[in-house]
């Protein structure tokens, strides 16, 4: 898979998708999670939304309901980093009106990452975000326009 320039294509992937594919992995985030594992991608998160993914994945309602351990968490989190590029974020406000969305722009800027995957709504329909993405050349995609692009390849 690669972009334009004939490089791999450098994704950043919403917390939200990696829940998903943690407690369901035969849905479409768990094919994405599978598209990392052989390569289809490079991803590019940070050390924040690593930490974010672990809380999320460690909340007794979730681990409890899906079954998770701890030690399943770190497995997940820990493939994860084996397949990304770990970048340093300063935490520097981006425009959001939600803090979250400033740490996936800031992740994707400093990795220089081209496509943002997320299942959130405002990622891929809030104007002002969209126009935040269109500045820093990010292109928003839901998780199955993602799997769309990549099976097109």
């Amino acid at each position: 898979m690669s972009d334009t320039d004939g490089e791999t294509l450098r994704v950043v992937v919403d917390t939200s998708v990696w829940v998903s594919a943690a407690i369901n992995p035969v849905g479409p985030p768990g094919k994405v999670f599978d598209a990392l594992r052989h390569r289809h991608f490079r991803l590019v998160t940070s050390e924040p939304l690593l930490r974010e993914l672990a809380a999320v994945l460690n909340r007794r309602r979730i681990s409890a309901r899906y079954r998770l351990t701890p030690e399943s968490v770190e497995q997940f989190i820990a493939l994860l980093c084996r397949r990304a590029e770990v970048v340093a974020i300063t935490g520097e406000p981006q425009g959001c009106r939600d803090p979250n969305d400033d740490m996936l722009i800031e992740t994707a800027r400093a990795g220089n990452a081209t496509l943002l995957v997320s299942r959130d709504e405002d990622l891929t329909r809030d104007l002002d975000l969209m126009a935040a993405f269109n500045r820093y050349e990010i292109t928003p995609l839901t998780v199955r326009r993602f799997l769309d692009l990549l099976a097109a390849e």
